[in-house]
């Protein structure tokens, strides 16, 4: 018979007494491994007080002007081939001459004149092709060259004269390719096998048009819309297909025949730098205690850096535009050389506490936040003068709150992609010439000590000369005080003196006229008896 205490556990066959203190312990060992195990999993690492973000900059190395000569040719001729009724070719050549009249009213070149001596580049490229007015899917007869004017950059009164030239031989082409009526027909009857019926047909045409219509319209404010890529397919490719940095000069349209219309714009885009990438500083703000407040130091650093992929080497941008583009001009030809001593600027010294900030990408949380605790499932750490790096799948808590991925979109500064290693190796590179600063321990005091040497020291004299300024101040009013005091009792005293005196001599004469004296300057004659030759009577008590 087994005690209370006892437990038999089936082992190798056979039941073996077991004793109820040892299971527990079992238990509580089984327990602790598995929150270890799962503690494990949370790895918080150390990381730089600076994230770097890859940016939608691009260097310019020269802008390309595009003369684009397009001949439109009407979709109502694929209608007439294929014998539709007179009402449909009716609604489409109606629709046909109102985009046209539409297209030359925005079109006004005389609007864009002067812009086009703004954008004279090196290289001018004359692209020639022809499309279906409204039915864009395919371009065909594209003649394209490039062209290096010099003159265009040298001598800008030249320009109409070098517009001239260029329409001269791009109009030779245009009339061979009108006059051609088979190749007129053989390009009509492409679209043949993948025309619609009547109804889709005119809508479709329709859409377009409109398409047109707004993309004309921003093109008066120098623009190019995306659409572009939409309405006239493969004439340019550069940036990507990113029209945002295309800038749009001026466009005609002009009516050759019935049947055609030549359409002539003219379109700057640059030529991006495929091996520079700007990159944009994303950082956080450093406190460091003072007595009972804290000083705040805010980033003063480069903002933006240049990163040359072929040499692996950051430049220095010499620009302050906002702007999408950057030229190569503003970019260093040296890899930069950077002083971490005036990095990080102070602020002031009056904080009650230290703010905590944090920034995500896609894969981390970054977090600063000195003073306050992290709690995690397992366990709690309290933030020391680090920036912590926290992986995407780990929950967390700080100042009460809680921080769940599914709520990136409360976060003011939200980082799209992964940095981390782009981030250390460009940190690396700016910190290399820091003295204290370890990018492996990575503690932020050492990154503070040269930048608070110089101003704390300032600080700190100007303190120490408020007060002997304030002091001298008090001693100056205290001089003036008992000066000013001194000279209204001397005044004082000065007319008060006759005075006294005079009371003093008509005390003395009436102690003289009520004793029998005589006045001073008196004289006595034999025989005059005064009240004070009387001897004193003594009045006295009798006994």
């Amino acid at each position: 018979m087994l005690s209370r205490n006892m437990v038999e556990v089936r082992k190798q066959g056979r039941n073996i007494p077991v004793h109820v203190s040892k299971i527990k312990l079992y238990s509580m060992m089984l327990i602790l491994s598995l929150t270890t195990i799962m503690a494990e999993k949370i790895s918080i690492m150390k990381n730089e007080p600076i994230l770097w973000k890859r940016t939608s900059y691009h260097v310019v190395e020269h802008k390309n002007y595009n003369i684009i000569r397009l001949l439109l040719v009407s979709p109502c001729e694929i209608l007439k081939q294929q014998n539709r009724t007179r009402t449909y070719i009716e609604i489409c050549e109606d629709e046909y001459r109102q985009q046209i009249k539409q297209g030359r009213q925005l079109c006004d070149r005389r609007i864009r004149k002067q812009r086009a001596l703004g954008f004279l580049g090196t290289f001018t490229t004359i692209i020639i092709a022809q499309s279906i007015m409204g039915i864009t899917n395919l371009i065909f007869n594209k003649f394209s060259t490039t062209e290096k004017f010099e003159s265009l950059r040298t001598e800008q009164l030249k320009f109409e004269k070098q517009m001239q030239e260029i329409n001269w031989k791009t109009r030779a082409i245009m009339k061979d390719l009108v006059r051609d009526e088979e190749k007129f027909k053989e390009f009509v009857e492409k679209r043949l096998e993948d025309a619609l019926n009547g109804e889709r047909f005119i809508a479709e045409l329709a859409v377009r048009g409109r398409t047109m219509e707004r993309f004309f319209q921003e093109s008066r404010y120098g623009k190019v819309n995306p659409d572009f890529h939409f309405l006239f397919p493969n004439l340019l490719n550069e940036t990507a297909g990113n029209t945002d940095q295309w800038e749009f000069v001026r466009c005609k349209f002009e009516e050759i025949s019935d049947s055609y219309t030549q359409l002539e714009m003219e379109i700057v885009t640059p030529e991006v730098s495929s091996n520079l990438i700007i990159w944009k500083a994303v950082p956080f703000n450093i406190y460091k205690p003072n007595k009972n407040k804290y000083c705040r130091y805010q980033y003063s650093g480069p903002r933006l850096v240049c990163q040359d992929h072929n040499i692996n080497c950051l430049r220095k941008i010499d620009t302050s535009s906002s702007e999408l583009q950057i030229y190569l001009n503003d970019v260093d030809e040296e890899c930069m050389s950077v002083s971490t001593e005036r990095m990080w600027k102070l602020e002031r010294c009056d904080y009650s506490k230290p703010k905590s900030q944090i920034k995500y990408d896609e894969k981390n949380a970054y977090i600063y936040c000195l003073g306050t605790t992290l709690e995690f499932p397992y366990f709690n750490i309290t933030c020391e003068n680090f920036v912590y790096r926290i992986p995407k799948n780990t929950s967390f808590s700080t100042n009460g709150s809680n921080i769940e991925w599914s709520f990136q979109e409360r976060v003011i500064e939200k980082i799209q992609q992964s940095y981390a290693s782009n981030s250390s190796r460009i940190n690396h590179h700016l910190f290399q010439n820091h003295t204290d600063y370890n990018l492996e321990f990575k503690e932020l005091d050492k990154l503070l000590q040269e930048t608070e040497s110089s101003i704390l020291s300032f600080q700190h004299g100007t303190y120490h000369a408020y007060w002997i300024i304030l002091i001298t101040l008090i001693i100056l009013g205290i001089l003036v005080s008992v000066f000013l005091i001194f000279k209204i009792a001397s005044k004082t005293s000065r007319t008060e003196t006759p005075i006294m005196l005079h009371d003093t001599i008509g005390h003395r004469t009436s102690l003289r006229a009520r004793g029998g004296y005589p006045r001073p300057g008196t004289n006595l004659k034999k025989g005059d008896v005064t009240a004070s030759s009387h001897p004193p009577q003594v009045v006295g008590r009798s006994r």
